[in-house]
């Protein structure tokens, strides 16, 4: 079940923590493959980010040979990465 009032209550006080607010975070990307359903995920966390939290964030597409690298060496605030098996064994997945 969703708690929104509790998850904005946890947003707020990390922001005062860190002494940020929702103006003065610095830009957050959330990268993604073009490959699937990742693009019509990523546009609803996207959306919920904002309903729920105010935050605003940056969609970023990218081919999803450069997502893993970019996963890799921390370019981001966000991602999304799924795998796939080819084959369908339960043993080898």
């Amino acid at each position: 079940s969703r708690n929104i009032s509790l998850a904005q209550q946890l947003w707020q006080e990390g922001l005062d923590e860190l002494g940020l607010s929702n103006r003065t975070i610095p830009q957050f990307n959330f990268i993604f493959s073009n490959k699937g359903v990742q693009e019509s995920i990523a546009t609803k966390i996207r959306a919920q980010l904002k309903e729920i939290l105010g935050l605003v964030c940056d969609l970023k597409v990218l081919p999803w040979k450069e997502v893993i690298p970019q996963l890799l060496q921390e370019s981001f605030q966000m991602g999304i990465a799924q795998w796939a098996s080819y084959v369908d064994d339960p043993i080898y997945t």
